[in-house]
Order: C-alpha cells, then sequence, then structure tokens
C-alpha cells in the first residue's frame, strides 16, 4: 500500500521527535549548564595559585570562595609583617636591622620576642619567627636596659636597639659615665690634663653636681655600692713628682656619699669593686714602684670592708699560675707576672676575676679567700685592661692589648673555654671599653681605627653585639662615641 505524500512526512515527523525524547531522557546529549561549570572552574586558578600552600582542587575551590572578597589584604599584611621586619634583622644582622626594625616602637626594654614591632599589626608578629629568618641557631631577641655614653663631648643615652638616641644638658671633658643600680642617676668624670673630679647627674640631666674637687689629682674607675649610696674610685695625685699623673704614680682608694659627704680615704690602691652584697671591697694594692719597673710590681689583690677595716692580701702573684701551656699546650713559656690590676667579682659573691701583667697578660679567676686561681686567657708580649664578670657569672669580657697595637674585646665562655674577640689587627679596627648587657646576653663596645690607652677608650662607633654569635652586631652610633655603660 502506497501512502500519501502527507502522511508519509507527518509520520517521518513523528518518529524523529520520538527519537529526540528518547535521546534527551536518557542524557546522551551535553547541555549549555556544563559550559558555565567549566568557565567557574577556570576562574578558580589563580586564588588557588595565590593562596600557594593549598595543593588539592577542592580545597582550593573553597579557599577560593573565601579569598576573593579581600585576595590583598589578608595574606598581603602577613607577607608585609614578614618580608619588611624579619629579612632586614637577619640578613644584615652585622647591622642589626632587627634593632632597627624595634626602632619605630621606642620602646625597646624587654621586647625579646618582636623583631618587627614597627607593624600596625602586632598580632601576627609573633607567628612570624626571627630565629628562622635570621638563620642562626640562637637568635639575638632585643635586649633590654639603655646605655649611657660619652657622645661628642656630652652625656647621651641610647637605647640598646639604637632608638631613643638623647644627649643631655652636660658637655664638656667627659670619662667614665656609670648608671646608678636602680637607674635615676649617673656618675661620670670632668677633667683634663690628667686631673678629673668625680660628678653626678639625674638620668635625665637635671641637677648635676659635683662630689670631689681636688685640684692636682685625678679620679678614676667610680664604682657605685649595691644599694647606691655610696661611689668608690681611684684617686691618684703626683706621688713621683715628675709633673704628670699617670700609671707610675702610686693610688688610693677613697669612698664618697651619692650627695658628696661623708668623703674618706679607704686605702691605698687602686681599681675598687664592691663585692654584690656592699659588705666588701676588692683592689689591686699599689706594691712596690723601683727604678727598673717605675709602674709597679709585687703587689697584692686586697680586700676591705666599707668602714676601712679588716684589710688583707688573699691574691699574690707568688700564687698565680705561670705555665700558659695550662690555656695553650704548644705555648710553654713562664708569663712572668709582676702586677695585678683590675678586679671584678662573680654575682655569687666568692669568686673574683683579674688580669695580671709581665712578659705575657694573664686572665685569671680565684676564690675571694685566694683558693682555686686559675689561668683563663694569656697575650703573648701582650697584655690586657679591664675585666668585666656577666651578669649570669657564665662569662668574662675583657680588654686585650695585644703586641700588634690594636686593642680587641674578647668574651670567654668559662665552662666551655671557648674564646672569640672583636677588633682585627688585620683590618685595623681596635675595640675598647665593654659593658655587658643586664641579661648576659650582648655587650656593647667602643670600635675605633686605631690602638687606645686602657684608660682612654678612642671616639669612634659604639657597637652592640651577641656573645653566642659574634656575627651578629649593630652599630648604634657611627662615630664620635665612647666609654659605655649598659644597665
Amino acid at each position: 500500500m502506497t501512502l500519501p505524500a502527507a502522511a508519509l512526512r507527518r509520520l517521518v515527523l513523528s518518529l524523529g521527535l520520538l527519537l529526540s525524547l528518547l535521546l534527551v531522557g536518557c542524557g546522551d546529549t551535553p547541555g549549555p549548564a556544563p559550559t558555565a561549570i567549566v568557565s567557574t572552574a577556570t576562574a578558580l586558578p589563580p586564588t588557588a595559585t595565590a593562596v600557594g600552600p593549598a595543593t588539592a582542587t577542592a580545597p582550593a575551590a573553597a579557599t577560593a570562595t573565601a579569598l576573593p572578597p579581600s585576595p590583598t589584604p589578608a595574606p598581603a599584611a602577613t607577607v608585609a609583617a614578614t618580608d619588611t621586619g624579619v629579612p632586614p634583622s637577619a640578613t644584615p644582622f652585622p647591622v642589626l636591622p632587627t634593632v632597627t626594625a624595634l626602632a619605630a616602637s621606642a620602646t625597646p626594654a624587654g621586647v625579646t620576642d618582636t623583631p618587627a614591632a614597627p607593624t600596625d599589626t602586632p598580632a601576627p608578629l609573633p607567628a612570624t619567627p626571627a630565629p628562622p629568618a635570621a638563620g642562626t641557631p640562637t637568635p639575638a631577641p632585643a635586649a633590654a636596659g639603655e646605655i649611657v655614653f660619652v657622645l661628642d663631648g656630652a652625656l647621651a643615652i641610647v637605647n640598646p636597639d639604637g632608638s631613643g638616641l638623647r644627649r643631655l644638658p652636660v658637655t664638656g671633658a667627659l670619662s667614665q659615665p656609670r648608671w646608678a643600680p636602680d637607674k635615676t642617676r649617673i656618675a661620670y668624670l670632668v677633667g683634663t690634663d690628667g686631673a678629673a673630679d668625680l660628678w653626678v647627674v639625674n638620668r635625665d640631666g637635671s641637677n648635676a653636681r659635683r662630689l670631689t674637687n681636688t685640684p692636682g689629682s685625678r679620679e678614676s674607675d667610680a664604682r657605685w655600692s649595691p644599694d647606691g649610696q655610696t661611689l668608690a674610685y681611684t684617686r691618684t695625685a703626683d706621688t713621683n713628682g715628675d709633673g704628670q699623673i699617670d700609671d707610675r704614680d702610686t693610688g688610693e682608694v677613697w669612698l664618697v656619699a651619692v650627695d658628696g659627704g661623708n668623703a674618706r680615704r679607704l686605702a691605698d690602691g687602686l681599681d675598687p669593686a664592691w663585692a654584690p652584697d656592699g659588705k666588701r671591697l676588692a683592689f689591686a694594692s699599689n706594691g712596690r714602684r723601683t727604678g727598673a719597673n717605675p709602674y709597679g710590681e709585687a703587689n697584692t689583690i686586697d680586700m676591705i670592708n666599707a668602714l676601712g677595716q679588716n684589710r688583707w692580701s688573699p691574691i699574690k702573684i707568688p700564687n698565680i699560675p705561670q705555665d700558659t701551656s695550662l690555656v695553650n699546650p704548644q705555648a710553654r713559656f713562664n708569663a712572668g707576672t709582676n702586677f695585678l690590676r683590675y678586679p671584678t667579682w662573680a654575682p655569687g659573691n666568692h669568686a673574683i676575676a683579674f688580669m695580671a701583667e709581665g712578659h705575657s697578660g694573664l686572665i685569671v679567676t680565684a676564690s675571694d679567700k685566694g683558693e682555686h686561681p686559675t689561668l683563663r686567657d694569656f697575650d703573648y708580649e701582650g697584655g690586657y685592661g679591664h675585666v668585666f664578670w656577666s651578669p649570669d657569672g657564665t662569662r668574662l669580657a675583657y680588654e686585650v692589648f695585644p703586641a700588634s697595637g690594636i686593642d680587641q674585646v674578647a668574651v670567654l665562655t668559662l665552662a666551655s673555654k671557648t674564646r672569640f674577640a672583636f677588633g682585627s689587627p688585620h683590618e685595623g679596627n681596635s675595640a675598647v671599653s665593654p659593658a655587658w648587657a643586664p641579661d648576659s646576653s650582648r655587650i656593647v663596645f667602643v670600635q675605633g681605627t686605631q690602638s687606645a690607652e686602657a684608660t682612654m677608650a678612642p671616639a669612634g662607633a659604639l657597637v652592640v653585639a651577641s656573645v653566642t654569635d659574634p656575627a651578629q652586631t649593630q652599630v648604634l652610633v657611627p662615630a664620635h662615641a665612647g666609654d659605655p655603660d649598659w644597665r
């Protein structure tokens, strides 16, 4: 049977419609919706790339949903704190930008874990640790306290991070400023041509007052009593009549009250040092002056109470080890000690360190009764200056005057017997006048470009350095600084 053409067309259309419905119901024909999904997927990868740590696709999508509203602020704040505060503190640590970054905070004291304090968002900073950025085994936290020093003929104070530098209205021929134990006052010397008097001023520069007035004499090495009420110092006059006041003259140990009253001679000698309990002082006796040795010989380290009583000599030269191989097995010679100087007390009140002069200089420790004298360091044909025990009792810092003429500051760790020094004979940079940070983590010293006498610090750069990593140093003041004290 032959269908009419019109009927045949209707049959074909019906079959086509039926086939289309069957195909759509089976889901075999892609629709436009997946195209929209593809475009959404291509928008997500940039966000996932910005996040960085995300590695899975699903978490990346979730992160992308949260981050686009603020793609820059959240990560940028963290990155800014890290990149601005930490790398400068770590990479050029010889200039200690850790501290430079802290300077903007204007409050360095006690902050030990915030090397990027200037940021406006302090909360993220603890999560950005300085030690990893510094790349050092021991981090160099901001040290507490303040440093007083002489800056271009004026008393000045600076924070140990380099911030807060201020000059006090005290000028002249100044030297040896020393903090009182409570930091309310500063003792210092004023004088020229070998003569100097002792003064005290409030920490803000007010109420400067003269404690001694001794024309023709020189006061030096003033030391505060632990209670802050009395100053001990050395008075030196032209005892040999050569028209000069120098180390060829004998000295006297004097005490004076902080208000200038009750000045009294305690004993003949020099370099007084208060015991931590304030009951005794150690000092070097004058010994003998001879034509062969006008600078003195055969003296002792003596003890005396603050009333000038019960003086005795627990440390004598014959009892001091002279064999330098005790420090260096390859250095077998006799030190030839003939004079002792600069006693300093251990925090525990029962031991002292001092230096010994002779053919070669020695650094020695002993008990306060003179027992167990121990050779700690020596300098062949050289010598030493002031010695300072760290507040925690673990290290010694001292001035080294080697035969090269380029002075150094050495730091010796007593337990491990390890030693390093600042100042380089090869580079011609000297280092003098060390002072400990209150927490024993760092020292401050003066770096110059030439050698210096033990009692005259060169006007150079004021430098703070770590005692656990000598590469961590910072120049606080680039020039014209001298005689720092840190408390």
